[in-house]
């Protein structure tokens, strides 16, 4: 979400505000406000974050001017004041759970051509420009099994990544004004449970391997997943439960994006591990299960023909997608049932 704000003479008193207030000279500045009410609309949720990096551009040129960092003293009083010389600004701000960003799992970087690894970090000020720019997940690459999916994982628990952006930022004579900082979440959570493991064949004598894969480890300064990111796989970050019929995996993700349902959707992938571990995993039915797809397919309440998850803010205003997948017994092995949210899906195709 990208808001357009000019300041002029007057006081704009939008839900947005900018308003110029007298004050001695000696005194005046730009005050950068933060809240996050887009993902809960009336509630402000600033208090989930802990760290927030706010990157100012130079819009004639559109070379990185000054990055500026708000930790939880500033978010806690829910703004940070900073002077500018006089100009037009764009400013992008990216926010972390995490109280600084070194430990976040995320860093800045510059994209230098058009190949997946040919990112460098950090960004400069007085180099790096507006379109170069990205926020990425700070990454390890993954040895390929036969039978795995991924080519990166998350270095550390992947955290919590907000986005909030404003433009023609004017300042003139330095006259005090304030800026304000919408954030919304770019990160998705899934509760996956599953029943009936009893059921499948071969009848799993440990966990089932339960991961989502996308390709969105990197962002652009627009919010917009980066071509050239490379495919993330996403274990559950917090412990499984198990007992043999049952089986529960909290999945966090970084954000579903509906414009990439067909070029870098999130897909869930349900296993067996494979015997020798060696050749690999097995499908628990014959193809992974497309989630931004499935999705889409929400119908709330059944039967309105409403599909809300058809565009992005739905999406980014919901919490949680509870996943519920029940392998039922048939005469020869077994059926796939899925539903989220409490929508049926149906039937999906098991491995025969």
């Amino acid at each position: 979400m990208l808001f357009v704000l000019a300041i002029t003479g007057g006081c704009i008193t939008d839900d947005r505000t900018f308003c110029p207030t007298p004050t001695p000279a000696a005194q005046q500045s730009t005050e950068l406000q933060f809240r996050q009410t887009i993902n809960e609309p009336g509630t402000d949720q600033i208090d989930n974050i802990g760290n927030i990096r706010i990157y100012v551009f130079n819009q004639t040129t559109g070379v990185l001017a000054r990055i500026i960092e708000a930790g939880p003293t500033d978010i806690a009083r829910r703004f940070v004041q900073s002077r500018f010389p006089d100009g037009i600004y764009s400013m992008i701000a990216f926010a972390t759970g995490s109280a600084s960003m070194a430990t976040s799992g995320f860093k800045d970087a510059v994209f230098r051509g058009t190949s997946t690894d040919n990112y460098t970090s950090p960004v400069h000020v007085g180099s790096t420009t507006l379109s170069d720019f990205r926020m990425m997940l700070d990454y390890q690459n993954i040895n390929p099994v036969v039978g795995n999916s991924g080519e990166i994982l998350p270095k550390i628990a992947l955290d919590n990544l907000y986005y909030a952006a404003v433009e023609n930022v004017q300042v003139l004579n330095n006259r005090n004004q304030v800026v304000s900082f919408d954030f919304l979440k770019d990160f998705a959570t899934f509760n996956i449970r599953m029943s009936g493991l009893q059921n499948l064949r071969p009848v799993p004598t440990a966990p089932l391997n339960v991961y989502i894969t996308g390709r969105n480890a990197v962002y652009t300064a627009g919010n917009g997943i980066d071509p050239n990111s490379k495919l993330v796989r996403y274990d559950h970050h917090t412990s499984e439960t198990y007992n043999g019929s049952l089986q529960t995996d909290l999945i966090k993700t970084l954000r579903l994006d509906v414009n990439h349902v067909v070029d870098k959707p999130l897909i869930l992938y349900v296993t067996q591990p494979a015997t020798p571990p060696a050749t690999g995993e097995v499908n628990v039915r014959d193809t992974p299960i497309n989630l931004t797809s499935l999705i889409m397919q929400i119908e709330e309440p059944a039967g309105s023909g409403r599909f809300p998850f058809r565009s992005q803010d739905p999406i980014d205003r919901k919490s949680e997608f509870v996943i519920e997948i029940t392998f039922n017994p048939t005469t020869d092995g077994y059926t796939v049932q899925l539903s989220i949210n409490g929508f049926t899906i149906g039937s999906l195709t098991p491995i025969t």
